[in-house]
């Protein structure tokens, strides 16, 4: 921590003026080193997480080849082959070819599986095949979904796994033999709850053969490949994964972030079950996410070739390697400088957080005795500190939904494809502000100031429409403090101290509650108070010397190395509406930057804020103002041509608000409101719509195979076999009275239906429905009639025959289906 004697500098006379130029210069210097640094080590931090080049496809055969690789993903990711979809099958067909033309044996493992929790059902079909090695017979299991969701080709997620495990298994044929098994798993059905990842967990004999599982996944079609998950208890794991990889991409407080997310992985279903293993994804570009816009064009072979890497180092260290990876201890694992990588367990984290938290205290009690600062000072500051991080909470939080107000709807979308450059202004806003309100406090506030934060603040809740009358009240507390505990000046050293101690308290607070993230605010706080400790010891070390200079931006090298990417890949895998979160961490690491941000004040008190305030909103302004869909950022949208089997009516429906250039031809100009009940029998709202050329729908087949009463109890037993090329089948049930309802479906063991949202409907899904139908057991009260809604939906599109015009090149599909609707009462 760098201390700054206030700027209050002596005005200059004739004997003086000398010096006073010499200082002036020394400062301007020494401000011009920091601001230097600090711009450099932000920049290196986006440098050195590049993912690495592509290798050619002329590369020696036995090393992993991303271009070699992308051969492949024109019959992976030509079109969206979600399960049940023809499509799917022909991914299949073409992994299994290609798997079987490299002589080896594949098993194509076809079963239904039922996921109760979820009240889902599948028909899958998982890929598999294995290299043996020369050992026991011990495996490590590669995987990665082949599966993609309605309306993405998915050539990142997860066609760049797929084809990141055919191009690994070509590579390791042409590699000396491994010791362990090598089993590459293709699971189907994970877009719709992990389902063939869960049928292979119940049926399949290899598993007893697994020691190790490494999963390759993608939530955008660019970026680094992380290791962002583990098994539990993952000490050796990850001290493993250390050694076999050449640089190593991974930190266990993206295992914290992802517990935030709606989203998993097939990993789940095994480290569930007690499996250690490594789950690695990339995430860049993550707007193009289950959308139109994950397709070749757009996905990056350097991310690829990071996968790829990742793979080809693991296969080779753990296919040599004594399968031993039991251990009672987890780890908090992170990278460094550059491509280091450090590691160590958790219960080593309360420890060295009370050790912290010492030495702050003791540098803290030190400068209280050498009178650098003043206890009640720091303790305003501190406050102040925390007051500061809440302002920049609500205001920007505020400020985005003023901005997000303007493009309601799909055009949302907008502001997601430009967030980028969204984020690096609200940074550089956030940034001034800081400074801004440091400087306050250094020169003492006056009251118009207090008032004018609170009304500025006030101003946009109200306008973001945030505001309420409790934030209101717990607001007036900023300026009721500044008013009694800041009107008069308050030196730079208390103000620094002030954000050192709440730095500490949150330290130690991570440390105990979320302790996959804590390394991020130990490392960056011990290193960066080594200043201050300096100037404490070294009496000859000079505030405003070149060393001085040097050592505050050395020792700013892990808070600005960490703090700028993680906040980048934060909101690539939250999304803006968590703006506000990402902005205090912003907050936070200005806090620790006060000493730095001082020494550049001394340059130009003015320069520093309006620089950041003119960029940040320069930044702001180009990335959400005036924003239009291009041929690479396109516009989302979809109709559906949706069938009443009852009465044989057929609508154009659509959920956006108005229509579009595209959906116009459909709905009109003027779309009528269509109740959504008929087709959807929970939901009580509209869409907007039009009356659709109909057809006279075949319904499907429901037979009745038994139905009986016992001690009760109602058991009604039901073959249903579709009579359209149906991708899933949609079911809501109902019991008349008010009744439970229990479900078995096939052979699967009977369970309890959960009314689907706020409604007493029950809601089950079929994917993939087999050409011989499916059976469903329900089980009711004696004297409950059952009623059941059944959508037969079909995502290839718009019905055959119909006459439109096509998408622009600006817009893209978001899920086009045809949907027939029936109901019956048993």
């Amino acid at each position: 921590m760098y201390l700054y004697d206030g700027g209050y500098a002596q005005p200059a006379n004739k004997f003086t003026n000398t010096h006073f130029t010499m200082k002036n210069l020394k400062s301007v210097l020494h401000g011009l080193i920091i601001a230097i640094g600090i711009t450099a080590i932000i920049l290196l931090s986006f440098v050195l997480n590049r993912p690495p080049a592509v290798v050619p496809a002329d590369a020696p055969a036995n090393v992993f080849s991303a271009q070699r690789a992308a051969v492949h993903l024109p019959f992976i990711a030509s079109h969206p082959n979600p399960i049940g979809s023809k499509a799917n099958e022909a991914v299949r067909h073409y992994i299994v070819n290609y798997l079987e033309n490299l002589d080896l044996d594949v098993h194509v493992q076809k079963t239904s599986y039922y996921h109760a929790p979820a009240q889902r059902a599948a028909t899958l079909h998982n890929v598999l095949t294995r290299i043996p090695g020369t050992g026991s017979g011990k495996a490590i299991l590669f995987m990665g979904h082949y599966d993609t969701v309605v309306n993405a080709p998915g050539a990142s997620d997860n066609g760049a796994a797929v084809i990141t495990m055919l191009e690994l298994v070509r590579m390791l044929l042409h590699n000396p033999p491994l010791k362990n098994d090598l089993i590459f798993f293709f699971p189907d059905g994970e877009e719709y709850g992990l389902l063939g990842a869960r049928a292979f967990m119940r049926d399949h004999p290899w598993i007893s053969d697994i020691e190790m599982v490494i999963n390759f996944e993608a939530m955008g079609t660019s970026g680094q490949s992380l290791m962002f998950e583990t098994g539990k208890n993952n000490l050796k794991t990850v001290k493993e994964y250390a050694r076999a990889v050449p640089f190593p991409t991974g930190n266990s407080l993206s295992k914290e972030i992802y517990k935030m997310m709606p989203t998993t992985t097939d990993f789940e279903v095994f480290k569930t079950r007690g499996f250690q293993g490594l789950n690695f994804a990339y995430i860049g570009s993550s707007y193009d996410y289950h959308t139109a816009g994950d397709n070749i064009e757009n996905t990056d072979l350097r991310s690829i070739q990071h996968h790829g890497e990742h793979a080809a180092a693991l296969a080779l260290h753990f296919g040599n390697l004594d399968p031993d990876f039991d251990s009672n201890r987890d780890t908090v694992y992170f990278n460094t400088i550059g491509y280091g990588f450090a590691y160590y367990p958790y219960n080593a984290v309360p420890p060295i957080a009370i050790i912290i938290a010492l030495i702050i205290l003791g540098i803290l009690i030190t400068a209280f005795t050498k009178k650098k600062i003043k206890p009640l000072h720091v303790l305003f500051a501190g406050i102040a500190f925390l007051f500061k991080l809440m302002i920049i909470y609500l205001g920007t939080n505020s400020l985005y939904h003023i901005i997000e107000s303007y493009y309601a709807n799909n055009d949302l979308k907008l502001l997601q494809y430009n967030q980028n450059g969204i984020l690096a202004g609200f940074v550089f806003l956030v940034a001034a502000f800081s400074v801004l309100y440091d400087q306050l406090l250094v020169k003492g506030v006056k009251i118009s100031q207090m008032i004018s934060i609170y009304l500025l603040l006030m101003v946009l809740l109200i306008w973001g429409g945030q505001f309420t009358w409790q934030i209101a009240v717990v607001a007036l507390a900023i300026p009721l403090h500044l008013f009694f505990a800041h009107r008069k000046p308050i030196d730079s050293h208390s103000l620094a101290s002030g954000a050192i101690v709440i730095w500490t308290l949150i330290m130690l607070a991570v440390s105990f509650t979320v302790t996959g993230a804590s390394y991020l605010f130990k490392w960056p706080l011990l290193i960066g108070v080594v200043p201050f400790l300096l100037l404490l010891l070294i009496r000859k070390l000079k505030e405003d010397s070149i060393r001085m200079s040097l050592l505050l931006v050395i020792c700013a090298i892990p808070l600005l190395l960490w703090f700028p990417y993680l906040m980048y890949l934060f909101q690539l895998a939250m999304g803006l509406s968590f703006i506000g979160f990402n902005m205090v961490v912003a907050g936070l690491m200005m806090g620790l930057l006060i000493p730095h941000v001082f020494a550049i004040y001394r340059i130009n008190k003015w320069m520093l804020p309006a620089a950041l305030g003119m960029v940040g909103v320069i930044l702001l302004v180009s990335f959400s103002a005036g924003l239009d869909y291009t041929e690479r950022y396109r516009k989302q949208n979809r109709i559906i041509h949706a069938t009443d089997g009852n009465s044989g009516q057929s609508f154009w429906l659509s959920f956006d608000d108005r229509p579009d250039e595209w959906t116009v031809q459909f709905i009109g100009e003027s779309p009528d409101d269509i109740a959504l009940a008929p087709f959807y029998p929970y939901h009580t709202g509209v869409a907007q719509g039009n009356i659709a050329p109909g057809f006279d729908p075949v319904p499907p087949m429901l037979k009745v195979l038994s139905d009986t009463i016992s001690h009760g109890k109602r058991k009604l037993s039901l073959q249903i076999v579709a009579n359209t090329d149906a991708y899933f089948l949609d079911f809501y049930f109902l019991t008349e009275n008010g009744g439970t309802l229990d479900m078995g479906v096939g052979q699967s063991a009977r369970s309890r239906l959960r009314p689907f949202r706020d409604s007493d409907w029950m809601r089950f899904m079929y994917l993939a429905p087999p050409d011989e139908g499916i059976i469903l057991h329900l089980y009711t009260g004696a004297g409950e009639a059952i009623h059941i809604h059944l959508n037969e939906l079909n995502y290839s599109g718009i019905p055959e025959n119909t006459e439109y015009i096509k998408r622009p090149a600006h817009m893209m599909n978001a899920g086009d289906l045809t949907l027939i609707s029936h109901s019956y009462v048993f």
